[in-house]
């Protein structure tokens, strides 16, 4: 007989990631798919639930997105962007 009481996360309860900061991010469900930031580091990402190929279960997946300098940001000789 198989264990019908196996864990699915509710559609509406908080996710909780990990930036490449380092920094601990707790979303919304509502959130999902949709564009958004850290607070410590400004990097900008998406964060979708995807099944988990061992478990089954749904797991967040975090996509960070490029981010786009304004053009008045101009490369120096060694590189560093200035202003």
């Amino acid at each position: 007989m198989k264990n019908s009481a196996q864990k699915t996360p509710r559609p509406d309860a908080p996710i909780a990631i990990h930036c490449r900061c380092g920094n601990r991010i707790v979303i919304e469900a509502r959130w999902l798919g949709k564009p958004t930031a850290c607070a410590s580091c400004q990097a900008d990402f998406v964060v979708s639930m995807l099944p988990d190929p061992k478990s089954g279960r749904s797991v967040p997946h975090v996509q960070y997105t490029p981010t786009i300098l304004p053009d008045k940001v101009k490369k120096q000789g060694a590189g560093a962007a200035t202003w």
